[in-house]
């Protein structure tokens, strides 16, 4: 399996956090971010928190992407963990959720006990088998692409 965690991109302020949207900085991190995985990558699924700055990065992966509720900001690195052991060895899951749970599933992946600081629209990118298995290939922020 190959699984890339992707935090969203800046989004605006905003007293409802549900429904904060991208910024057009924010648009423009989602696509760098999605050009540089879509060039090494071709066939994958995308899941998102429900909220609609993650869908909104998301969006920019596939236009049909899947909400998956172990992504909100309020689930668990373990919840997500145990949601994604069910996909097959063969996939490749792009998740695109929010800090800390983000940062927080990379560093249980690596064996921490602590989140890890995750910039908007940086990626954390694992191969290998859910939840012990995995080895980091790549974490990257847009800055760097």
């Amino acid at each position: 399996m190959e699984l890339i965690l992707v935090r969203h991109a800046e989004a605006e302020d905003g007293v409802n956090d549900f429904s904060r949207k991208l910024t057009p900085k924010g648009r423009k991190e989602a696509e760098k971010i999605a050009k540089f995985i879509k060039k090494k990558i071709k066939d994958f699924k995308v899941y998102s928190s429900p909220l609609v700055r993650a869908k909104e990065t998301a969006s920019f992966f596939l236009k049909e992407i899947e909400i998956l509720d172990e992504l909100e900001p309020d689930s668990t690195p373990e919840s997500f963990l145990r949601e994604i052991s069910k996909f097959g060895e063969d996939e490749t899951l792009i998740c695109v959720g929010h800090q800390p749970l983000i940062g927080a599933i990379a560093g249980k992946i690596l064996g921490l006990n602590y989140s890890l600081k995750t910039k908007k629209a940086g990626i954390w990118w694992f191969k290998g088998s859910p939840p012990k298995d995995f080895e980091l290939y790549c974490a990257v922020n847009p800055s760097v692409i």
